[in-house]
């Protein structure tokens, strides 16, 4: 039986060949299972444009957001959340913005009037806002967002107010409940 030797003009293994070694023929097929595999790409503050070897990000390439705290996988088109965690964040500022990497629940006490933004939210998703001790402070939801029973929440002046957020297609939903929690 000949010995193939790979030439720049032999794109193929002649017939009744067989490769160099035992090495090629293991080197051939990690190099096929590699191709085939999603990309890790690590631990990183924002998504990344590239992989580990500098291409375009493709579909199933993978990574974990050090500020979000959740990971996301590349579509092919956007990145998208694959596993939420619960984020508890207590703040003065004015906002909070919802999008669709937010985390499946959110506590916070706000120390002045604040908005609620939708950014983004996908649909099916949601979102427990927890407030506490708000009563004091003005809340202003997303435009065009449905309460249950037409009733925009009272947020609670001690307690816990708990509103749960949700979209289906482009309508966000809205209920609250509150109570000495």
């Amino acid at each position: 039986m000949a010995t193939y030797v790979p030439n720049a003009t032999q794109a193929t293994e002649p017939v009744g060949s067989r490769p160099v070694g035992s090495a090629a023929e293991e080197f051939r097929t990690l190099k096929a299972s590699i191709n085939n595999m999603r990309q890790w790409l690590g631990i990183s503050a924002t998504a990344p444009t590239v992989d580990t070897l500098g291409n375009a990000v493709a579909a199933g390439d993978f990574y974990y957001n050090s500020t979000s705290l959740n990971m996301f996988v590349y579509s092919g088109v956007s990145w998208r959340v694959v596993d939420k965690t619960a984020v508890e964040a207590s703040f003065s500022a004015s906002s909070l913005v919802i999008g669709d990497y937010s985390a499946d629940i959110i506590t916070f006490t706000p120390t002045a009037n604040f908005t609620i933004t939708d950014s983004g939210m996908l649909t099916g998703q949601s979102v427990l806002l927890l407030v506490t001790n708000a009563g004091s402070y003005t809340a202003t939801w997303p435009a065009g967002i449905k309460w249950l029973n037409g009733a925009i929440p009272s947020l609670l002046a001690t307690g816990v107010t708990f509103v749960q957020l949700g979209k289906i297609g482009s309508q966000l939903y809205g209920v609250a409940a509150g109570g000495a929690v």
